[in-house]
Order: structure tokens, then C-alpha cells, then sequence
């Protein structure tokens, strides 16, 4: 059912997830996706949150003498998913697994029956992008980094102290480790690069 809800042109702009007493609210705000209303959620995963929603399949039901307790364990230990248009929830759903995160079971809020589910062609816990705490759904960007910004950055290695060095832009952007004559500057070029990145 979420999968033809998605795909049918629907305008999910809120996802909720709740589990075990934790909520992460998940929202669209024109143009990013914010978590909790605090934080930019990472893109990535919100493109993995959809891709699963879309392409998530039932690869069977849950056989009828097993259907009561799993659903019982899905509804308590799993995550409630709402999907929202606007003020409106138009999806209800709980998701959760096994133990050994082998297994993923998706239930209806609306219907009794537990589905074994599955994406075609992957080897996933499909219930795992569900599954993630706020921390986990924040933006992994430290900090707005580029060369044009950039006055000063000093690096220290707390368990080798001699090791650490400042780099910094002189008024002509030339930039340079201090107290170093020479400067390997395409060594210094990849390790801003890396730290921009």
C-alpha cells in the first residue's frame, strides 16, 4: 500500500517516526528536509527513506499461526511510520524485524496481517532507515568550509602535539603552513579539500 501511495503522485512533505518513546519528526519546509524542526536532514538518507517506501515489496504474509504474535511485537517494539500531506496523515504503518535484523515486517495500522517485506534485488533490512534516531537523520556537514571564507585553520592531534601545524591565508589568498618555507602545495590543496569536504 505505501509503495502505490507514493508512486500515485501523493505530496509527502511529513514523515514521523516513533519508537520506543523517541520521535523523530521529519519535515518539509519548501526547500530542505528538517529534523525535529531543528536540524538539516541528511539528503541521502531522506532519498534512502523514499527509495524504500517505493520500492519496498511483500514478499509474503506472515503465516496465520505466527500473524497475532508478530504483529503484537511489530506494534511494541517496532517504529510507527505516519505519512503526511500537508496537515493531513494519510499512512499509517509499523515496521520492525527479528532480533538479528534478518527479517523486516511491515503491518498496516488499518489491517491485521504482517507482511514479510522485501526490495527486489537487495539484501536489506528494509526496517533499518526506520529504525534511525534523530542524531542519525542530522545533516553529517560540520561546517560551511570553502576557500573563500577561509582565514585561518589550526590542527592539533591531542596524542601527538608536535604533529599539529596552522594554515592560514595571507592578504593576497596565498595560502601556507606557518613557519614552514616551503610549502608542498598540492599536498595542502587535498588535505583542505578533505577537511572542506
Amino acid at each position: 500500500h505505501t509503495r502505490d501511495l507514493i508512486k500515485s503522485g501523493m505530496s509527502v512533505d511529513k514523515i514521523v517516526l516513533e519508537s520506543s518513546g523517541k520521535k523523530v519528526d521529519l519535515t518539509f519546509s519548501g526547500s530542505r528536509w528538517k529534523v525535529n524542526g531543528k536540524y538539516n536532514a541528511d539528503r541521502d538518507l531522506i532519498n534512502v527513506l523514499f527509495a524504500t517506501l517505493q520500492q519496498a515489496e511483500p514478499r509474503r504474509p506472515v503465516s496465520t499461526t505466527q500473524n497475532d504474535s508478530v504483529a503484537v511485537v511489530v506494534e511494541k517494539t517496532g517504529t510507527k511510520v505516519t505519512l503526511f500531506e500537508g496537515q493531513q496523515s494519510v499512512q499509517h504503518l509499523y515496521v520492525g524485524g527479528n532480533d538479528s535484523k534478518t527479517r523486516a515486517y511491515f503491518k498496516s495500522a488499518n489491517d491485521d496481517q504482517v507482511y514479510l517485506m522485501t526490495i527486489p534485488g537487495y539484501r536489506v533490512y528494509v526496517s533499518g532507515i526506520f529504525e534511525l534516531g534523530e542524531n542519525q537523520w542530522r545533516e553529517k556537514y560540520a561546517f560551511p568550509f570553502n576557500w573563500r571564507n577561509f582565514k585561518r585553520l589550526v590542527a592539533t592531534f591531542p596524542r601527538d602535539p608536535g604533529q599539529g601545524f596552522i594554515v592560514s591565508q595571507d592578504n593576497a589568498g596565498l595560502i601556507s603552513i606557518e613557519g614552514l618555507v616551503a610549502t608542498d602545495t598540492a599536498k595542502l590543496n587535498t588535505f583542505l579539500d578533505h577537511v572542506s569536504l
